[in-house]
């Protein structure tokens, strides 16, 4: 194992081994983050630009691990420093975090699982060859789909890192603006689960499937075209 392997699996024993030493899994609930909401925002109006700081790089490291929490996170935000900062923040903090989990299991896990499943991962990667920045657009819409799930599974193909770092931050814009508003207005949250009304799954369903059914009639269109032409 090369000293690049033993560094990501390092950091990943560390930062999931605080996670639960700390229990920060019972401190970031909706109820805990409303009750520290006006001590943080009085924080923030001491040292802003330190606290936006300290917000993006502790929002980047969780969005890099195996963890729940990042609506709360973006919620939390919002309410402390608003639309725009929060938007900002969230937007690259999730696309620089989903590549550091995506870069770290393409590292660690992608060479040993290709060489016991070879002939899965070739079909898996022409596949993603064919379509692959369509499906992580869609799926990226979709906020249905796991976060760190998505980026584990795309660390295994041969997807282009910074094809995915772009398609990943292009994708959840529509996803970091409907939380950040959300968050705006806290006290108003009942519970994360009630973000999820049907309407809004199924604005972000058909957001998802439309890039990969216009591809498809673009390419059926350029199949009926070239036919003619052939003939």
């Amino acid at each position: 194992m090369n000293i690049k392997k033993l560094a990501i699996i390092a950091f990943l024993t560390l930062a999931l081994g605080s996670f639960f030493y700390f229990d920060i899994g019972q401190q970031l609930t909706l109820e805990n983050i409303k009750n520290q909401q006006a001590y943080l925002t009085e924080r923030y109006q001491q040292a802003p630009l330190q606290c936006l700081l300290v917000f993006f790089l502790g929002f980047t490291l969780y969005a890099s691990l195996p963890m729940p929490g990042l609506i709360l996170w973006t919620l939390l935000g919002a309410a402390i420093f608003g639309f725009l900062p929060t938007f900002t923040m969230v937007s690259f903090g999730t696309a620089i975090g989903g590549t550091l989990a995506f870069l770290g299991a393409r590292h660690v896990l992608k060479d040993s699982l290709e060489q016991r499943y070879p002939q899965q991962f070739k079909t898996i990667n022409d596949g993603v060859e064919k379509e692959g920045g369509f499906y992580l657009f869609s799926i990226r819409l979709m906020p249905l789909f796991p976060f760190f799930l998505v980026n584990l599974l795309m660390g295994l193909t041969n997807i282009r890192s910074r094809d995915f770092y772009w398609i990943t931050q292009l994708g959840m814009l529509a996803v970091t603006a409907v939380f950040v508003n959300a968050g705006t207005e806290l006290s108003q949250v009942k519970s994360v689960q009630s973000l999820f009304t049907p309407s809004l799954i199924i604005s972000f369903a058909l957001m998802g499937i439309t890039p990969l059914i216009s591809k498809k009639l673009i390419s059926y269109t350029q199949a009926r075209l070239v036919k003619p032409a052939q003939k």
